[in-house]
């Protein structure tokens, strides 16, 4: 009779309730965090209509600045296009087609009778560079960049013009290689952003038989989260290997660095091809020189046909950054988008960038006979000797399946924007645009780190474009460890994530997604105002005090029912 007296143990529910409960939480986890995303938009914009609040989505980094100048210069170089095109006809609603001869020397009388136009300095600057800097024939310099901006014709050549080519190799020559590019010269090919070049890539790679389903690659985490989804599809199957950016510092921080243990298992030969994010996303630390040098110590040693991709994309926010196109040209695979640097997601600008004298070339031409048959039959339609078409260009047919090829290319009007913003950074020699980008997303996560009660020790490899909230870190040195381990017996990971949706109208993604700690949350410095940064790291500080006060119940409750027992057995005495 004395067990009627004793309560039933369970945890004490947080307040106030959430719209999501544990269940659905966990059978949301299953999910994109970008898919995930767009529940948490719902629930803070229901939170936004019922509270003063405005909503705050940081789940996304899509820049809230734009590049200006390269911008002015475009709009101002189509209307120069559009006059040459009606000085060859002009029939009201109809033009011609620019013609070449003596187009540079219209088009700098152009720029004599706009010269206070916006964007006619910065057009100057083009030219010469072109002019100067490239050796480029004035002619046929200008006649590219007016012929493409009206994008009146096919991409010729296909991988990406000439005049263009040249300009972006030498924009990434600068940004990705430290001041130290290697020897000899990158091939191009200009894609869809970022994204393109990572659907192309994969899909090149399997279909050259440089990777088959079932094979073992390598993935430096937490990293781009299609990254971890494209390798487990059914039309890949990969085995992963992680190498995790584990290194703690002696307060049990996360330093996001990978640690050289880690580093080690590209030792394996079985790792055919290794993806890295770098600077990572979301941590956002570049690898440092210890790490580059032990993967070239690697690659050079223990495991020289691995494969490398390096995703290069937040590489400009990082002073003195070098890629591992850098370092092992023989290797690698860079990907680069202009998407975050100029704030243009919109254009969808990228580019796979291979050296000429690459690991991809030397394999197929030592392929077994029976398998360049196969793929001489793929690419017998592009020339009478397809054996000898580089990997680069192979890139280029299989992205249009071989037999779109003669319209493969990125369009004219996005390579000539792709070059200004290329240009933009090349002719400010004082790195002012750089300077003032990485101005902003500093001054944000200080705010953010501000917010949270928080300091922020120095990073040079840091580009402070995302921030990852090590929540379980945090919460063990403000709300105790007891609470920490009551709160991952208790509460779903996601269930801060949807917390701050709902009770506060702030979205940012779940780190799990990212194959970060599951009580982490990424923070996008770059697509809110300032000021409401600080904001998120109090809301981040409320949701922490709520699971501190659940704990603290819990326990009450627990004393009172033992206390409750405890009588029961003793008959009151």
């Amino acid at each position: 009779m004395a067990t009627k007296l004793a309560p039933k143990r369970t945890a004490t529910k947080l307040a106030p309730k959430l719209v999501t409960s544990r269940a659905r939480q966990k059978a949301l986890s299953q999910l994109s965090p970008f898919e995930l995303k767009d529940f948490l938009i719902t629930l803070a914009k229901d939170a936004s209509r019922t509270s003063a609040r405005s909503m705050l989505n940081a789940g996304r980094g899509n820049p809230n600045w734009i590049a200006t100048e390269p911008r002015e210069a475009f709009f101002l170089m189509g209307q120069f296009a559009l006059g040459e095109c009606r000085r060859k006809r002009d029939d009201g609603i109809m033009a011609g087609m620019p013609q070449k001869s003596g187009i540079a020397d219209r088009f700098r009388q152009f720029l004599d009778a706009n010269g206070s136009a916006r964007g006619a300095k910065f057009l100057r600057g083009v030219y010469d560079y072109g002019v100067g800097t490239g050796k480029f024939i004035p002619d046929e310099w200008i006649h590219e960049l007016t012929d493409s901006i009206i994008g009146d014709n096919y991409p010729v050549p296909d991988r990406m013009l000439v005049h263009c080519e040249r300009i972006v190799h030498d924009y990434l020559i600068k940004e990705m290689c430290a001041g130290k590019p290697p020897k000899g010269k990158f091939d191009i090919f200009a894609v869809e952003g970022g994204t393109a070049a990572m659907c192309y890539l994969f899909d090149s790679l399997m279909q050259n038989g440089f990777l088959k389903r079932g094979d073992t690659v390598a993935l430096f985490v937490p990293t781009f989260t299609p990254y971890i989804e494209i390798c487990h599809l059914d039309r890949f199957s990969f085995k992963v290997v992680t190498i995790d950016a584990s290194d703690v510092r002696s307060d049990g921080s996360h330093s996001w660095h990978v640690p050289a243990s880690e580093i080690a298992k590209l030792e394996n030969p079985k790792v055919k091809m290794a993806a890295i994010v770098n600077p990572s996303n979301p941590p956002s630390v570049a690898l440092g020189p210890k790490q580059l040098k032990q993967i070239v110590g690697i690659v050079k040693r223990k495991n020289p046909n691995l494969m490398l991709v390096t995703d290069d994309v937040y590489g400009t926010f990082v002073t003195g950054f070098r890629s591992l196109m850098a370092e092992l040209p023989y290797n690698t695979l860079c990907v680069y988008s202009f998407s975050k640097n100029f704030g243009c997601t919109g254009w969808r600008l990228g580019v796979i960038a291979l050296h000429e004298k690459n690991l991809y070339d030397d394999r197929l031409a030592k392929l077994p006979s029976a398998q360049k048959k196969a793929l001489n039959k793929r690419y017998g339609a592009l020339t009478l000797e397809p054996e000898k078409i580089k990997f680069i260009d192979r890139l280029v047919a299989d992205s249009r399946y071989v037999a779109l090829n003669h319209t493969a290319g990125l369009s004219l009007p996005q390579q000539v924007m792709m070059s200004l913003f290329s240009l933009a950074e090349m002719m400010d020699t004082d790195k002012r645009y750089q300077a003032a980008c990485k101005e902003i997303v500093h001054r944000r996560i200080h705010a953010l780190i501000d917010g949270m009660g928080l300091q922020l020790g120095p990073n040079p490899s840091y580009d402070a474009y995302y921030g990852l909230v090590d929540f379980e870190f945090w919460a063990r040195k403000n709300i105790g460890q007891d609470a920490v381990e009551y709160l991952k017996r208790n509460v779903h990971p996601l269930d801060l994530a949807f917390r701050l949706a709902e009770s506060h109208g702030i979205v940012l993604l779940n780190g799990g997604g990212f194959a970060a700690p599951d009580w982490s949350l990424r923070v996008s410095l770059a697509n809110l105002p300032d000021e409401v940064y600080e904001e998120i790291g109090r809301g981040v500080r409320a949701i922490a005090r709520g699971y501190r006060d659940a704990f603290e119940a819990s326990k009450r409750a627990e004393e009172v029912g033992e206390r409750l027992l405890a009588t029961a057995l003793t008959g009151g005495r």
